[in-house]
């Protein structure tokens, strides 16, 4: 029986935009993929520097 690859647990990112002071809070499995959901939902952002945090 072919065993299933544990999932990779979603957290919460607090995503900090730089360029204009503000914050968002999303959900994804790492950094990367953070900051992608990020841009998915603020696509002007495209061009603004941005930091993700996991939230404790």
């Amino acid at each position: 029986m072919p065993k299933n690859k544990p999932q990779p647990a979603v957290r919460a990112f607090l995503v900090e935009n730089h360029s204009v002071g503000a914050d968002a809070l999303v959900y994804a499995t790492d950094k990367k993929a953070a900051k992608e959901e990020y841009l998915k939902q603020c696509p002007d952002a495209i061009n603004d520097r941005f930091t993700a945090y996991i939230v404790k």
